[in-house]
């Protein structure tokens, strides 16, 4: 016969193994939602990361680095010649000359420059890039 303390613990094990599912059921749930809200920051963030290096690649593809004209309206400025936009990049505004020129300044007396010289270095030491062409290019050498 059950008498009315073992019918007690009955319910109380019934209901402490009832209790026991909606607890592991409850943080299982919230396990996944912050795994999913964690994962969806990450890959959120690493998608800007690919666009954003995705632009920065086009613009490297597409955009002369020096005077900042991208490759359609080079391709028609040297649309009478046989040059392009990739002899542009590789013979007129070849980054490296550049800076060539910058370490060559650097390191040259300033007693040896000329006036343009002179007027690059001061420029750069005070980080004025506007000796550099942006937006304008003059093509002197076009065979009509």
């Amino acid at each position: 016969m059950i008498t009315f303390l073992d019918q007690t613990l009955i319910r109380r094990e019934s209901y402490m193994s009832g209790r026991y599912w909606i607890d592991v059921f409850f943080w299982v749930l919230i396990e996944i939602l912050f795994f999913q809200i964690i994962s969806g920051i990450l890959v959120d963030n690493f998608t800007a990361m690919r666009v954003k290096s995705d632009v920065v690649m086009e613009d490297l593809e597409n955009v002369c680095f020096i005077c900042c004209i991208n490759k359609t309206e080079l391709n028609k400025l040297y649309e009478k010649s046989d040059k392009g936009y990739s002899e542009h990049i590789k013979i007129d505004h070849n980054y490296w000359n550049y800076i060539y020129l910058i370490l060559s300044l650097k390191f040259k007396d300033s007693k040896e420059m000329n006036k343009i010289e002179k007027y690059i270095i001061h420029k750069y030491k005070k980080q004025d890039f506007g000796w550099i062409p942006n937006k304008t290019y003059n093509i002197m050498f076009i065979v009509i």
